[in-house]
């Protein structure tokens, strides 16, 4: 699953799917010249070789399976005579891209359809293409055709369709009745109302003063509603899928991997943007923010406590806590039988006459004979014990990170060893418990900033996430600088790593022991390394490696802060826009009045 995952998230998009009508055979498209096929029904998918990096954003074929079309950007036509297995270019004669393409039944005659309008024809199956007036401008984006070749349908941009009745010769929009509705005269009236502000004095404006702040850029990650002008939404939309997959299993340890700067932090907001919609709880944690904190685990946990556990007051908390009582009840049916009946007992104890019993239970506490106050405080225990252990059911985690954390802190004296194993083993056993109640796939632990942790630490976060993996069923996405990460694991098992470097033996620096120490120091840096990267290996299923920014998407970046001027002015603006609007409305209730007061 990680390398096919893997190889897909580091491609484009496929923008295009056609299936044949067995059901088998299956072909998709997509960006840089990708065409995948199947054989059976998606199974199994492979890459065909299109011999183009154009973008493709359609696929058909024809109905015997074999002939088949592909179109993409700068006016790319591809076909294939044998289901795929050969792709040759057509001329197109065109450098508009290319969205749609549609054949006829009898595979000769085609159509595709694209930006600025451009609708394209063939009579002869694609060796030859020749345009065709659509009289707009508009981009299209799909085309379709009746059985009788004739009559055809195109659409796109700003609500664009486009209607043939002769095979393409001629487009034309639908007919729209001559006569003017109501709500045109309407809008005039509103759009006159909207212009008041228009009419208004500007304020004037000061003469800005170049500065440092105009030509900057912050550093805060994208949040939602930013412009993405690195792309990593869609990388963020394709690992959420993944993630929701129900084919994708966990535990997963997935690392999102770049260099300071280079967006991880963007790349991980988008995705908990994306997945908070599917009723996934992510939970949150900075290693950076924590790592002062003596007990770094504890603080992991105690975020997974507070986060991953939807509020008790909502449909969601009542149901994931149903299940939860569910699960612990069957596996301990023991204690389970001992609470219902110590229920049972004290319900029909006081079904006898409640205030009855009251009274007795008065009489008794005054009584001096022990023996029936004890029976008093059995029986109280027995009404007491089934609400007890119930309250215990209903608690997500019995063990509480924040207590250890508080102890350590006031320097209380555990015995640390059997603490420490004692609290890990009812943690794991709650978490799983908490996994299964949750359901699959909704436990999501997000951690970033792990290279800027200094070694301990980011030994103590390794550590805490292997416990949490082994402990129940959740994914856990890294944001980490790799090689930083390994270098501090590194540095963490220094003396193990010194040990496995093998003694200098005899070489030519013969007694330069300068030399030699040199040697010696650098074979023991890169065996650190080297452990460090294995050690990462055993607890990272997947990398995803942030993309490299290019030189125009800095330049956009660095006209970030203009574009929050611009909103600014907008927002300025919104309590005149809002005034028009209110005058806007009330000129069309009267002109609403004086029409159906008239007609």
């Amino acid at each position: 699953i990680s390398a096919v995952w893997y190889s897909f998230l580091t491609r484009a998009g496929l923008d295009s799917v056609s299936f044949h009508a067995d059901g088998n055979r299956g072909w998709a498209v997509g960006g840089d010249g990708t065409i995948l096929s199947t054989p059976d029904g998606g199974k199994t998918w492979t890459a065909q070789a299109s011999g183009t990096r154009a973008w493709l954003f359609s696929v058909s074929f024809h109905a015997d399976g074999n002939r088949g079309w592909a179109v993409g950007s700068e006016g790319t036509i591809l076909s294939t005579p044998d289901g795929g297995k050969t792709w040759t270019a057509q001329t197109s004669g065109t450098g508009d891209w290319l969205t749609s393409v549609s054949f006829h039944a009898d595979g000769q005659r085609g159509w595709a359809v694209g930006s600025e309008g451009t609708i394209l024809s063939t009579p002869d199956g694609g060796k030859t293409w020749t345009g065709q007036t659509s009289g707009t401008r508009a981009g299209l984006t799909s085309v379709s055709f009746h059985a009788d070749g004739d009559r055809g349908w195109a659409v796109g941009e700003d609500g664009t369709i486009l209607f043939t009745p002769d095979g393409g010769k001629t487009w034309v929009p639908p007919e729209y009745g001559r006569g003017l509705p109501l709500w045109y005269y309407a809008s005039l009236l509103l759009c006159a109302g909207l212009l008041v502000p228009a009419l208004r004095r500007p304020p004037p404006v000061e003469a800005a003063t170049p500065a440092i702040e105009g030509a900057m850029a912050s550093d805060r990650p994208m949040q939602a509603g930013d412009v993405d002008v690195l792309g990593l939404r869609n990388i963020a939309w394709a690992l959420s899928r993944f993630l929701r997959n129900e084919n994708t299993e966990a535990p997963l340890t997935v690392a999102i991997t770049g260099e300071w700067g280079t967006g991880k932090s963007s790349l991980m907001n988008a995705l908990r943007e994306d997945i908070v919609q599917y009723r996934v709880r992510p939970v949150l944690f900075n290693a950076w923010h924590h790592q002062k904190e003596e007990h770094l685990l504890a603080s992991l946990l105690e975020a997974v406590r507070q986060q991953a556990i939807p509020p008790v007051a909502t449909p969601s908390g009542l149901l994931f806590r149903a299940r939860l009582v569910w699960g612990r009840a069957k596996g301990r049916p023991g204690s389970t039988l001992v609470l219902i009946a110590l229920a049972l007992l004290f319900a029909g104890y006081l079904s006898n006459g409640f205030p009855a019993r009251l009274t007795e239970i008065a009489d008794v506490a005054s009584m001096p004979d022990l023996g029936d106050f004890a029976k008093l405080i059995l029986a109280g225990a027995a009404g007491l014990s089934p609400l007890i252990g119930l309250l215990k059911a209903l608690r997500p985690f019995g063990a509480s990170p924040a207590a250890l954390i508080a102890n350590a802190a006031s320097g209380l004296r555990q015995s640390s060893a059997e603490s420490r194993t004692g609290f890990r083993d009812r943690f794991a056993a709650d978490f799983g418990e908490v996994t299964q109640a949750l359901g699959a796939r909704t436990m999501l632990i997000m951690i970033d900033d792990l290279d800027r942790c200094r070694p301990d630490s980011v030994l103590e976060v390794m550590e805490g996430i292997n416990f949490l993996v082994s402990s129940g069923e959740c994914f856990v996405v890294l944001g980490m600088a790799r090689e930083r990460v390994e270098r501090a694991v590194g540095l963490s098992f220094k003396e193990i790593a010194r040990e496995m470097v093998l003694p200098l033996g005899e070489s030519g620096n013969g007694g330069d022991k300068d030399a030699r120490e040199r040697e010696k120091e650098t074979r023991e840096r890169q065996t650190r390394w080297e452990y460090g990267r294995h050690y990462l290996e055993k607890l990272i299923n997947i990398e995803i490696p942030v993309p490299v920014i290019r030189s125009e998407q800095a330049a956009q970046l660095l006209q970030a802060r203009q574009t929050n001027s611009v909103t600014s002015l907008w927002k300025r603006g919104a309590i005149g826009t809002l005034q028009a609007l209110v005058a806007g409305l009330a000129l069309l209730l009267a002109a609403a009045v004086f029409h159906y007061g008239h007609g």
